[in-house]
């Protein structure tokens, strides 16, 4: 196991926080940690990645598969970043609708999208995924789509998932909102 400490955690996460406050006014502040609690050691499998099934052919690579396990990663998050944002379970593909006061970011998206959705034309669902995860020795993220879906639509889809017997242990609620 890596050895690391709560202090060396704090400290890190001070340091962030000191940065981000002072970097508009460039003004340096002092900072003053004190320990917690005794250490603690952290699990070794803490890493993990979005690897993004919907942005390039990455589950179906054989090559791409083992680069990846090679990596030890602890998790994977599915479908991946942005994207799961306006990811439709049922299709396995994403469903951008721009309108003309849409953000430049779902603009991006709604560009990108057909591109993408040719590129898999069965889409790409989290019952295949599972199998990846399972191969590279991460455990999967479902990131459910709270964007442009209805809780309801996510939670038919995690009912469908119990159903199938790969209900998701872990959930990241949301995409950098």
């Amino acid at each position: 196991m890596t050895r690391l400490t709560r202090r060396s955690v704090v400290a890190v996460g001070s340091a962030a926080a000191l940065f981000a406050s002072s970097g508009a006014r460039g003004q340096a502040r002092s900072v003053s940690l004190t320990s917690a609690g005794p250490p603690r050691r952290l699990p070794e499998r803490l890493v993990g990645a979005s690897l993004e099934a919907l942005i390039e052919h990455l589950i179906d690579d054989p090559a791409k598969v083992a680069e990846v396990a090679a990596m030890h990663l602890a998790f994977c998050r599915f479908p991946g970043g942005s994207q799961a944002n306006f990811y439709d379970w049922r299709s396995g593909q994403l469903d951008f609708r721009a309108n003309a006061d849409s953000s430049a970011y779902v603009k991006f998206w709604s560009a990108v999208a057909p591109r993408i959705n040719a590129a898999f034309p069965r889409g790409v669902h989290y019952e295949e995924y599972v199998r990846f995860a399972r191969a590279v020795g991460a455990a999967p993220i479902l990131v459910p789509n709270l964007e442009t879906s209805s809780v309801d639509e996510q939670t038919a889809w995690l009912k469908h998932l119990a159903d199938e017997h790969i209900a998701p242990r872990y959930l990241e609620m949301g995409n950098e909102f």
